[in-house]
């Protein structure tokens, strides 16, 4: 980014580098009520749960980042058939924040709703 100021008589140029701009993130995408019942889990425990195969999700800024692609994934493992997930990949994009996250969907058939997230 560049910027002129006048000092005096002369033409000041001052350059600045790393410089950070705030760009505002969009809303993030709902959860449904089905996604917002999909545990994030850890491969360990997934190992006794049936694999519905991977899911993924990109999601730029203006439509909410990260927050809108864990929703996102979370949302399509719950229109398989799931309600458990291991993530396996995020990437943030820089200087934007753009976002992927790609997981395994899982069916687990824990005898109880209380199963806590994985961490």
């Amino acid at each position: 980014m560049l910027f002129r100021s006048k000092i005096g008589n002369s033409l000041g140029v001052v350059l600045l580098s790393g410089c950070t701009a705030f760009v505002p993130a969009g809303t993030p995408l709902a959860l449904t009520p089905e996604g917002r019942a999909v545990q994030v889990v850890t491969p360990d425990i997934a190992k006794a749960c049936e694999k519905l195969g991977p899911v993924a999700s990109w999601q730029s800024v203006s439509d909410g980042g990260l927050a809108s692609a864990q929703n996102d994934v979370r949302n399509r493992v719950a229109r398989r058939g799931g309600n458990a997930l291991v993530t396996q990949v995020v990437n943030v994009e820089q200087p934007q924040p753009h976002a992927e996250v790609i997981a395994q969907a899982f069916h687990c058939a824990w005898p109880d709703a209380s199963r806590t997230a994985a961490g």
